[in-house]
């Protein structure tokens, strides 16, 4: 296979300018599709020692309009060589080149960048802080909210995943690796994860591990494409596959197995069971319950009361 690669961007470039009071030249951004937007939940703490930088780069398709159609968003976490605080270093990489170079694509692109010396998977709390800042703020479609990342990033992938397993609706992890032990939690998220046979940096037993950990566990929507003669730096062939995207946006947390909602009694024996009950729950305290099937909680609609407005149970 021959390594595909991606133009850098059109007009992209460092500045530098020096003021006498001015430690660290600011970088200059020149950018057609990309925006630069700032991290507000740093300026309501500025002092804290954040491991994300106070910006990030964000592609929205010419005709959003959030309050009328919340978009789909990829979320994209980018190497450890691309770390520091010049966007300009994440930029040069898929999908937010991708978007820059006229991609025109139909969903929208987060990227934030990590500070040197930290890394994503030490980072998940903030960054799920940040991420809720951008899907709030911008309106985003929380069925459709999907995460990416190559290296240091893949691992960020994995490692978001099985913290907040119910939060995507799918992810594209990239020559990283995860904690096999956690991988049951992953059982009900499509994953397509890419590894180069050749990765000499991130072994690809890493990927294939957790791969094996979640099918072991029962889950069927994980797949692991291994490129037989690449090494490490497969992005840019990754993000060039044909219908990667359209598989991505195929994905939709709706579209989880059907259920039906149905109320019950409770007998000499005990509750009447009509159906396959995978959940059950008293209304009268809470509107949610603990689903086992689907390992996440789920809303109880007002219709789900059963007799007396007290008890419900979910069958498939």
């Amino acid at each position: 296979m021959n390594k595909s690669t991606l133009s850098l961007l059109p007009g992209l470039f460092m500045g530098l300018v020096l003021f006498p009071a001015q430690l660290h030249a600011q970088p200059v951004y020149e950018f057609d599709h990309l925006k630069v937007e700032p991290c507000a939940y740093q300026a309501a703490d500025p002092d804290k020692n954040w491991a994300l930088y106070s910006e990030y780069l964000l592609y929205l398709p010419e005709d959003h309009d959030p309050a009328r159609d919340p978009l789909p968003v990829l979320i994209f976490l980018h190497g450890a060589g691309r770390r520091g605080s010049d966007l300009n270093k994440v930029a040069t990489l898929p999908p937010p080149a991708q978007a820059e170079n006229g991609a025109g694509f139909s969903f929208a692109v987060v990227a934030p960048q990590c500070l040197s010396g930290r890394n994503w998977t030490g980072a998940s709390a903030e960054l799920m802080q940040f991420l809720e800042e951008v899907v709030t703020r911008f309106n985003f479609d929380r069925d459709r909210i999907y995460i990416c990342g190559q290296s240091m990033g893949g691992a960020g992938t994995w490692r978001m995943l099985t913290d907040y397993p119910d939060y995507f609706a799918a992810a594209m992890p990239i020559c990283g690796g995860g904690d096999p032990s956690l991988s049951s939690r992953l059982v009900d998220i499509p994953i397509h994860a890419f590894h180069g046979r050749l990765d000499n940096t991130v072994p690809v037993q890493r990927s294939v591990e957790m791969i094996e950990g979640i099918e072991a566990a029962g889950g069927t929507l994980a797949q692991l494409t291994i490129y037989e003669d690449l090494g490490h730096s497969i992005w840019y062939t990754v993000f060039k596959e044909p219908g990667l995207y359209d598989w991505m946006l195929n994905q939709s947390k709706e579209a989880s197995p059907p259920l039906s909602w149905a109320g019950f009694d409770r007998t000499p024996d005990g509750w009447v069971d009509t159906g396959s009950v995978i959940g059950w729950l008293n209304v009268t305290y809470a509107p949610w319950v603990w689903c086992p099937a689907f390992n996440r909680w789920l809303v109880v609609p007002e219709s789900a009361a059963g007799p007396g407005g007290l008890w419900a149970y979910i069958t498939r």
